[in-house]
């Protein structure tokens, strides 16, 4: 029985994929058109405005008009938002936001609390125009933070947000933000306190990223994590205008990048401070999935700390394909029925091809002139690989001719 020497090729295919275009949904500029009831709108003054009283962000239908959710009473989520915090604040009260006046809660705002309207003094955008306005939470100076979680959408990234490993994605907000602290004489934190914080978290709960303010007087800094800790710059927090916030995460290398944007309402422009690249992440994060939104203590519904015009651009990164290995397990020979000619003999073989990320589309190839002429199974789609790190193919005729040849496993 004739045999031949079989050696294999190995190839690299690198998988280059598309990247979104920046979208301004879900979160967006927390408009009515957005989904987001005014405290002072939404089919009556102040009609169940707390954002997890109703589906927030959800209900924009593409007239732009707003179907809302009917709120049941208690309740901690309607929708993408979820509150935590004191269970005494879970009350529902058909006028207001908040119950009796004195429980706190982020709601669409009105009354001149937006970006575009602030930063202008008034010449641009509306009075009517919204923010995201977050209330300290009015439980006393040494009570809870108030605290919110936002699911991110596909809405928001442009992909389904726990597809995100392996990306990068980039989002900018506008905050205006400050403490009301002892030694501002307005307030009851003490110097040093952290609060007005968001933090960045995957769908296992890991937070990868977060930024807030560190009371200090007569200015709140800026304070964010720096790949080690967490650190004050000497940048203070916009206690009467919205300054801009750019974070990067690489959810493939695990770092965040930041950079923040001191804004000049004078002049309408800003001046960009690089305050961390590329550093290490808080904790490793497996996909961008969720925003943790808190404020501080307070004794009554302070509005302290709004947010304004979210926006997210998502790229995929170039995952390598590699092909690691053919092995070939061979049966027994066939002499095609010409047993005086060896040229045409043959044998049929299992063969196992190793790989690592494969590609979305496209199909398994193998080829090459160890391939018998009369071999029919040489392609697999990649859609009906065995596993995601190998597949054997069965009944592949090679040649027996005593010669040396080469088999090729290919993405295609």
């Amino acid at each position: 029985m004739i045999r031949s020497t079989l050696t294999s090729t190995l190839l690299m295919l690198v998988l280059v994929l598309g990247s979104s275009t920046p979208l301004h949904a879900f979160l967006g500029g927390f408009e009515q058109t957005q989904g987001y009831r005014d405290f002072d709108g939404g089919g009556g003054p102040d009609t169940y405005a707390g954002v997890q009283w109703y589906n927030a962000g959800m209900g924009v239908p593409a007239s732009g008009t707003t179907t809302y959710a009917t709120p049941s009473s208690p309740s901690t989520s309607q929708g993408v938002w979820v509150r935590f915090g004191d269970p005494s604040s879970y009350g529902i009260d058909a006028s207001h936001p908040y119950p009796g006046g004195s429980t706190s809660y982020i709601c669409g705002h009105s009354k001149g609390f937006d970006r575009t309207y602030t930063n202008s003094g008034g010449t641009l955008g509306s009075p009517s125009d919204q923010a995201l306005e977050v209330t300290t939470e009015a439980l006393g100076w040494g009570g809870p933070t108030l605290e919110y979680r936002y699911s991110l959408d596909s809405a928001d990234l442009g992909v389904v947000p726990s597809t995100t490993s392996s990306h990068i994605i980039n989002f900018s907000f506008w905050w205006c933000s400050r403490l009301a602290g002892t030694a501002d004489g307005d307030g009851g934190l003490p110097e040093g306190y952290f609060g007005n914080s968001l933090e960045f978290a995957d769908s296992a709960g890991n937070i990868g990223f977060t930024v807030g303010l560190t009371q200090r007087a007569p200015g709140d800094t800026v304070t964010y994590w720096n790949g080690s800790a967490m650190v004050e710059s000497t940048i203070t927090g916009p206690s009467k205008s919205y300054d801009r916030l750019e974070i990067s995460i690489n959810t493939d290398t695990d770092t965040a990048s930041f950079s923040y944007v001191k804004w000049n309402t004078s002049t309408n422009s800003g001046t960009t401070t690089v305050l961390a690249t590329n550093v290490p992440l808080q904790a490793a994060m497996g996909n961008f999935t969720g925003i943790r939104v808190r404020s501080s203590p307070g004794v009554q519904n302070d509005k302290l700390y709004s947010l304004d015009d979210f926006q997210f651009a998502v790229t995929p990164i170039s995952v390598p394909c590699s092909m690691n290995g053919i092995n070939v397990v061979a049966g027994a020979c066939n002499n095609n029925g010409t047993p005086l000619n060896t040229t045409d003999d043959y044998y049929t073989a299992s063969v196992t091809v190793t790989y690592a990320n494969p590609p979305a589309t496209g199909s398994l190839v193998l080829s090459g002139p160890a391939l018998h002429p009369s071999n029919t199974v040489s392609s697999v789609a990649v859609g009906s690989l065995g596993s995601p790190t190998s597949h054997t193919f069965v009944g592949v005729r090679l040649n027996a001719n005593g010669t040396a040849q080469n088999l090729t496993a290919s993405f295609q």
